[in-house]
C-alpha cells in the first residue's frame, strides 16, 4: 500500500493539473483543485511520518530518475493538449486536424503514464 502511494505521489504535478484547470475549467468549478492540494499536502505529510520523513521513492533513485526524464516528454504533450483541448471547445465546427492531433496527445500521454494514465 505504502508502495503505491509513495510512487502516486512521485507521479502527481500539481502544476500540470492547474494549467489543465485554469485553461479548461470553468470558473466557479476552479475552486476544487485547492482541495486536492490540500488532501495531496495532507497525503506527503501523513506518508512522512509513516516512513520516518522518507519522500516519496527516496529509496528507489532509479526509479525517481525515470520519472524526471518521463516529465521532460510528457510536459510539452500536455501542454500543446491543453490548447488542442482549448482549441475544440473553441471551434463551431470540428477540425479533423485538430482532433488528430488530440488523439496523439491523449495516446503520447496515457503511454508515458503508464498506470497512471
Amino acid at each position: 500500500l505504502l508502495s503505491n502511494v509513495e510512487m502516486t505521489l512521485a507521479k502527481t504535478d500539481l502544476g500540470i493539473a492547474r494549467r489543465y484547470v485554469d485553461t479548461l475549467v470553468p470558473a466557479e468549478h476552479r475552486h476544487l483543485l485547492e482541495v486536492i492540494e490540500e488532501e495531496l499536502a495532507l497525503t506527503r505529510e501523513q506518508l512522512a511520518w509513516v516512513t520516518d520523513g522518507h519522500g516519496p521513492l527516496q529509496e528507489h533513485p532509479v526509479l525517481q530518475r525515470t520519472l524526471v526524464v518521463r516529465d521532460r516528454y510528457l510536459h510539452p504533450l500536455h501542454a500543446l493538449q491543453v490548447e488542442l483541448l482549448a482549441r475544440t471547445r473553441e471551434a463551431d465546427e470540428p477540425d479533423p486536424s485538430t482532433s488528430r492531433a488530440l488523439l496523439l496527445t491523449i495516446n503520447g500521454i496515457a503511454a508515458g503514464l503508464r498506470n497512471t494514465g
